[in-house]
C-alpha cells in the first residue's frame, strides 16, 4: 500500500486538495500498478506563522514586497 505525506503552508481551497489527491493517485496508480483504493495520501498544513526561511516567518513575506 502505497502511502504519500504532503507538506503544504495553509491556504489551498479543498477544490485543490482533492485535484492534488486524484493526480497523485493516478500516478501511483499507473506506475506502482496499484488499485487507487490502496493509495493513502496525508495533507500537513503548516500555518504561515509557524514556518520560516532565510530567517523570516512565511507569514511575514506576506507582509512585505518581493524583492
Amino acid at each position: 500500500m502505497p502511502e504519500i505525506t504532503i507538506e503544504l503552508n495553509e491556504g489551498r481551497s479543498i477544490e485543490q486538495k482533492r485535484a492534488l489527491c486524484k493526480g497523485i493517485t493516478d500516478v501511483v496508480v499507473e506506475t506502482c500498478m496499484v488499485l487507487a483504493d490502496r493509495v493513502v495520501i496525508t495533507i500537513h498544513e503548516t500555518q504561515l506563522v509557524n514556518k520560516a526561511v532565510g530567517g523570516q516567518l512565511f507569514a511575514d513575506h506576506l507582509l512585505t514586497p518581493s524583492r
